[in-house]
């Protein structure tokens, strides 16, 4: 890649995770519609004692880092809202192309695809999911990684 790419990839990799990383924890930890579905899929196989406690200490812990971190100081509607400008610059930035930064994929698609793949294949249907999955370029680029990274071998 050269110095524009990777300063263009470097954005794309910070905004992921320092911006989006906050809106998708709170989508599944703080915002009480969507816990139970996360909350079952985390925690659903631990043994009975285990599964009433561990769930209660996790949550408040991950509620009180999201407070601090700030995430959680503004309503759920801006919660979404923050998260999903995220999602459109990043699909803007990735627009119809294979990969993030043009034909060759980079280690800042693996960054891309993680976050992508964990909004679409996790069953939490928060309005960040609705929003990957309604976004052509992001479910074309999934397809594709999956395709390249992730098919079944003989």
């Amino acid at each position: 890649l050269d110095p524009g790419q990777h300063a263009l990839g470097h954005l794309v990799r910070r905004t992921l995770e320092e911006s989006f990383y906050f809106a998708l924890v709170y989508s599944r930890w703080a915002d009480d519609r969507h816990w139970p579905s996360f909350k079952a899929g985390v925690f659903g196989s631990l043994p009975a004692p285990l599964r009433a406690v561990v769930p209660v200490v996790a949550r408040r812990q991950t509620r009180n880092d999201l407070e601090a971190q700030g995430i959680s100081r503004h309503s759920p509607a801006e919660v979404y809202e923050l998260g999903i400008a995220d999602l459109d610059a990043v699909a803007q930035i990735l627009g119809e192309t294979d990969y993030l930064l043009g034909n060759k994929p980079s280690s800042y698609d693996a960054v891309l695809y993680a976050f992508v793949a964990n909004v679409l294949d996790c069953p939490v249907d928060s309005p960040l999911r609705a929003r990957v999955a309604s976004t052509p370029a992001f479910v074309a680029y999934s397809e594709r990684m999956k395709a390249a990274y992730y098919a079944k071998r003989a």
